[in-house]
């Protein structure tokens, strides 16, 4: 004999009561009935939200000094593991959750050794336990009925409820099934309708009709030998002879007439949206690929498993937890995230946090169990990660003791530029600058014009909304050839490649021209040397590279961060224009500054070149100090002046923003 059959005694049945409404109107599922719908789609869903809540972990938590540490072995957390002998934990937390989808409640009953310690948990059948309440409304006890009619009596202290929220009774609960009603009847409804159509038609094949008046007694004589002669399965296609005047009429009603698969798919998607459960949970693969079945497997751990999780859990730390004389505020139940971690949200967000200045490289590596590195600790901003100090001679960066950073680098701070500059490159650089930016920064609002004009007037034309959705950030490429590579590559590419030649050609000009005024050089500088025609194509074509793809890989992240969120064209095509307005300034004073410093270098080495003189150079940083890739060329130098520095470049800029110089010295011992 079980300790459940122990504990009863024979008494009179009561009766089971659950005070639940049904509107009334064509024949539904009543209260009490709802355990019979866990068949068809209700299984399915009742069962993959079960089978994943009972396979969550479950963890006790001790707070001390330290934060919250695990209690891997406490009668707490023991018993939840070790329910009674016939129950697994799953088994426990499965039929929790079932119960709590079908009925709206569940009961655990608990059991206590002599010493008053919870030693088994034992879940009921919510359809046999009456919550019976005092005068005052409040849940008094409960009742309990087995299947044999025997019923025991239960205090409040031997029973845990789990309710879902009922607005009109707040002792009892509301299951899934009960709401989902409607679409539940319709569904089984549409089930029998067809099962009957396949097993007889659901209506007669034929009508036999004759002008001889028949009494009752003879058409039902004459129904039985049709059915005897010509029904079931065995007497399938025999020839019937009629006489006496009877005429055989096919009856033709097929099932298309009806739109019953329409009307089936119908009911399954209303039952599974009332469960929330995406189809591809349910192996369901109409208008289903990887991209959404795997946000489809995310939302639903997020807006179903872990709620639900929360729920079970956030009643264990009420009810539960103080069965063992623990404290709430120092013990605490917890369980495994269901959410996997969204792997595209995490880098998006660490790029957002680099870029913004709100993470530092150090604090993403340390998050990712990577050792930190040298400079990891400074404040960055832009996509291309410049120091904060470099953007806008503003404030040092800051370290992570809060302290002033001295920056190894000098191409920010405008007061140092120079200093191995005379006033007349100073001028010139900046007047070049100023010329070039508002050029640069017109150009980089318009490609975002064009992006955002080809996202609004797409609806209707290459792809629809639908196919929008189902577009993932792996697709990036994919989704954004739909988009703007077109009209980008035809329209934008040639006005940067006109205006990049021009910005790089007359920098490139005047940094010849001022090398030969300084050197007191005689003839002319030569633009159209070859080499000199070499070096602006070739740089010319660098930048126009770096610029387009930076651009174009930001505006894909935003359409692909756009088609996860949900989001329409119009939204993303504000999006696209926001984050172009937000960033085309400082964009457009980089750019100017990376390239008319490197051309102006460029050009001055070219004329040091045509002055046929044997020279040395020199890489100069400021004070000594600069990153590590410039410093490495400063202590190269002096070298040849045909010979690359270290980072393999000819002459400054090593990398956008460098505002390296060099300088040049006759080579003494040159022949």
């Amino acid at each position: 004999m079980g300790i459940l059959d122990r504990l009863f005694k024979k008494s009179a049945p009561k009766s089971n009561l659950f005070n639940f409404s049904f509107i009334s109107g064509a024949p539904g599922i009543k209260a009490g009935e709802y355990k019979q719908q866990y068949k068809g789609w209700v299984y399915s869903c009742v069962s993959a939200i079960a089978e994943d809540v009972g396979s969550i972990k479950i963890h006790l938590q001790n707070r001390n000094k330290d934060g919250w540490k695990n209690v891997d072995n406490h009668p707490a957390i023991n018993l939840l593991s070790a329910v009674n002998p016939f129950y697994t934990s799953s088994d426990l937390f499965v039929e929790t959750q079932s119960f709590l989808e079908i009925e709206g409640d569940s009961f655990w009953v608990i059991f206590y050794n002599a010493r008053k310690e919870p030693v088994e948990i034992w879940p009921l059948d919510p359809t046999k336990v009456v919550v019976n309440t005092n005068e005052a409304g409040y849940v008094s006890g409960y009742t309990y009925t087995n299947n044999n009619g025997i019923t025991k009596e239960l205090s409040v202290n031997e029973v845990i409820q789990f309710k879902r929220f009922n607005p009109n009774n707040p002792n009892r609960g509301v299951g899934t099934i009960q709401a989902a009603a409607m679409a539940i009847d319709i569904d089984n409804y549409s089930s029998e309708w067809e099962r009957n159509f396949f097993f007889n038609s659901a209506q007669p094949n034929g009508v036999l009709s004759t002008e001889t008046k028949l009494t009752p007694e003879d058409a039902e004589l004459l129904q039985k030998q049709w059915q005897a002669k010509y029904g079931g399965v065995s007497n399938s296609n025999k020839v019937a002879i009629l006489h006496s005047g009877l005429k055989y009429q096919q009856v033709q009603l097929s099932q298309k007439d009806m739109d019953f698969l329409e009307q089936r798919r119908f009911s399954r998607d209303e039952i599974l949206s009332l469960f929330r459960v995406p189809k591809s949970v349910l192996g369901i693969t109409e208008d289903v690929n990887r991209a959404n079945a795997e946000a489809s497997d995310y939302i639903f751990a997020k807006r179903v498993i872990y709620p639900r999780m929360n729920f079970i859990v956030d009643r264990l730390n009420e009810f539960f937890l103080p069965l063992f004389g623990l404290n709430k505020n120092d013990w605490r139940y917890v369980f495994d995230n269901p959410v996997p971690e969204d792997e595209d949200l995490k880098i998006r967000k660490y790029q957002a946090g680099l870029v913004s200045g709100y993470y530092k490289i150090n604090e993403v590596r340390e998050k990712e169990g990577l050792e930190k590195v040298e400079g990891g600790d400074v404040i960055y901003v832009s996509a291309m990660l410049a120091p904060l100090n470099e953007l806008s001679m503003g404030p040092a960066p800051v370290s992570a003791d809060g302290k002033a950073v001295t920056s190894k680098c000098h191409h920010g701070v405008k007061k140092k530029i120079f200093k191995v500059q005379n006033r007349k490159r100073r001028r010139l650089i900046q007047r070049q600058v100023n010329k070039f930016k508002p050029g640069y920064k017109d150009l980089i609002v318009s490609f975002g014009e064009i992006v955002s004009k080809n996202l609004r007037n797409t609806k209707g034309a290459r792809i629809d909304e639908k196919e929008l959705k189902a577009l993932s950030t792996v697709k990036k490429e994919d989704l954004f050839s739909y988009f703007a590579f077109a009209n980008i590559k035809s329209k934008w590419i040639p006005k940067l490649i006109d205006f990049e030649k021009k910005a790089i050609r007359d920098t490139y000009k005047a940094g010849g021209l001022n090398e030969f005024a300084d050197l007191d050089l005689t003839g002319d500088f030569d633009l159209e040397n070859p080499r000199a025609v070499d070096w602006i194509n070739t740089r010319t074509m660098e930048n126009i590279t770096t610029i387009s793809e930076t651009l174009l890989s930001d505006t894909r992240d935003i359409i692909a961060s756009g088609v996860e969120d949900g989001l329409g064209y119009i939204d993303i095509a504000n999006n696209i224009v926001q984050f172009v307005d937000d960033q085309s300034d400082w964009r457009a004073d980089r750019i100017a500054r990376t390239e008319v410093h490197s051309a102006y270098c460029g050009g001055r080495g070219e004329a040091d070149r045509q002055s046929g003189l044997s020279l040395l150079k020199s890489w100069v940083v400021m004070d000594g100090g600069c990153c590590d890739t410039c410093e490495e060329n400063a202590s190269a130098g002096p070298i040849p002046f045909d010979v690359n520095f270290p980072s393999g470049d000819d002459l400054p800029s090593a990398h956008p923003n460098c505002r390296c110089d060099y300088n040049a010295e006759v080579d003494k011992d040159a022949d």
